[in-house]
């Protein structure tokens, strides 16, 4: 694993899809090494800036306003880099599509440093095709639903869980833990069906319907718990300054509103 040049502040949470290549720089000062000469008219990286929301003003917003500031629809766009900074936690949350190119993760402006990995660390999941990933002089080979950590003072958690035919909750009974914010990516959604995330505060709780391959932001103050017309797969990340999970506050099933 690479080590970086100074101590992580923020975390990034990046999911990789289909076939071809991934590549990743690690900082070295202020440049990045690659094997291979990359046409840099070719490589596109798109990002959004996220804010973060009081929980009393979060729950008047309609459904429009809801899904603008914790949906991400858009992840997978072929040979495109797109990411959401949010400001929960100033995670990134992302999505790679190589086919037949090779792709670079490019520094972004709210970032305010010449290298992507300069202060933060990446956790990357593979949910396409078999694909490399290079990290500085590192090739890291990664098949479906495999994962690669770069890490620094290990304070980004991420993980997988895949429902059984006939399943269709997750992260029930619901709960919140205000020192640490979450994303969510579902995947391996039938087009025909959709998820139902629900967020905000337990007494005062929200939905939004999902399809398949998009991402959603989930605040400090939220809860998040989802359910589907049919089994699926979800990746999460989650950072912030605890990593003790006891720090949970639960709520009852019957008490949620």
């Amino acid at each position: 694993m690479p080590v970086v040049a100074s101590p992580p502040l923020t975390f990034d949470y990046f999911v990789s899809r289909q076939s071809n290549f991934l590549r990743l720089c690690e900082n070295t000062k202020l440049s990045c090494i690659f094997v291979q000469t990359i046409n840099e008219n070719k490589m596109k990286t798109n990002y959004e800036l996220r804010y973060a929301a009081h929980p009393e003003d979060a729950k008047s917003y309609d459904t429009k306003r809801l899904r603008n500031d914790f949906l991400i629809e858009t992840l997978f766009v072929s040979n495109e880099v797109n990411m959401v900074y949010s400001m929960y936690d100033r995670m990134v949350v992302g999505g790679a599509m190589p086919v037949g190119e090779t792709l670079r993760l490019e520094a972004i402006d709210p970032l305010k440093q010449p290298v992507f990995l300069m202060s933060r660390e990446l956790g990357i999941y593979n949910v396409g095709g078999k694909g490399r990933i290079k990290v500085g002089d590192d090739v890291f080979e990664l098949d479906y639903k495999e994962a690669l950590y770069l890490g620094s003072t290990c304070q980004l958690q991420m993980g997988m869980t895949e429902l059984a035919v006939g399943s269709v909750w997750n992260t029930m009974p619901a709960h919140v833990h205000s020192r640490r914010m979450e994303a969510y990516f579902y995947f391996e959604v039938p087009e025909d069906q959709a998820v139902c995330h629900f967020m905000g505060k337990p007494d005062e709780t929200r939905h939004i319907w999902m399809k398949g391959d998009q991402a959603v932001l989930s605040p400090e103050w939220s809860i998040h718990s989802a359910a589907a017309t049919s089994n699926y797969t979800f990746i999460w990340g989650m950072a912030g300054e605890n990593l003790d999970y006891g720090d949970q506050d639960f709520s009852k099933i019957t008490e949620l509103q």
